[in-house]
C-alpha cells in the first residue's frame, strides 16, 4: 500500500485509510494498526482486485491487559508469539532466523509459523542471550531495557 500511496496511486478511500493507518500508529510499536475491520477488508477487497496477496494480520501485546480480538468482527487464529523491541523490530527475525548459530537452543522452540507457541514466556531467555552475544558476532544489539521489549501475540483474522 506504501508504494502506491509514495506514487500517487490509490483512490481517495484507500489513500483516506492509509492516512489513518499512519495517524493511528501505536506509540509502542512501529505497527500501524487499523480499528475498523470493516474498512481493512473493503481495502484488502481493492487489492485482491489488483491480484496483490494480503491478509489480515491481527496481533495482542502479551503485556497489556487489553485483549484486541475483541475489536474484532472476525474470530481469530493466534498463531504465537513473536518478541518485539521498540526501535528495532522482531528478536526472532533480527537474531534467530538471521543468525541461528548463535541462537541455536531457540530454533527448535519455533512452530511452524516461525513463531514461539502460546504457552511460552521467551523474553528473559531471548534476553539473556542477547547479552551474552558479543558486538563482533554482526547481529543487531538489541537495548537491554526491559521495558522496551513486548510479547506480541500473533495472529490472523478467519
Amino acid at each position: 500500500m506504501d508504494e502506491a500511496h509514495y506514487a500517487g496511486a490509490l483512490p481517495e478511500e484507500v489513500e483516506a485509510f492509509w492516512e489513518e493507518l499512519n495517524r493511528t500508529k501505536l506509540s509502542w510499536c512501529d505497527f500501524r494498526l487499523a480499528v475498523s475491520y470493516q474498512k481493512t477488508k473493503a481495502v484488502l477487497s481493492y487489492f485482491a482486485e489488483l491480484r496483490e496477496k494480503n491478509e489480515i494480520c491481527a496481533i495482542q501485546c502479551g503485556d497489556r491487559q487489553s485483549s484486541s480480538s475483541k475489536a474484532f468482527d472476525s474470530p481469530v487464529q493466534w498463531l504465537g508469539i513473536d518478541v518485539y523491541v521498540h526501535g528495532y523490530g522482531s528478536v526472532i527475525r533480527g537474531g534467530v532466523f538471521q543468525r541461528p548459530d548463535l541462537f541455536s537452543e531457540f530454533v527448535p522452540e519455533l512452530n511452524r509459523y516461525g513463531l514461539f507457541n502460546l504457552t511460552e514466556k521467551p523474553i528473559p531467555l531471548l534476553m539473556e542471550r542477547c547479552r551474552a552475544i558479543s558486538p563482533g558476532e554482526n547481529v543487531e544489539l538489541f537495548p537491554q531495557e526491559r521495558e522496551l521489549w513486548q510479547q506480541v501475540l500473533v495472529g490472523r483474522s478467519l
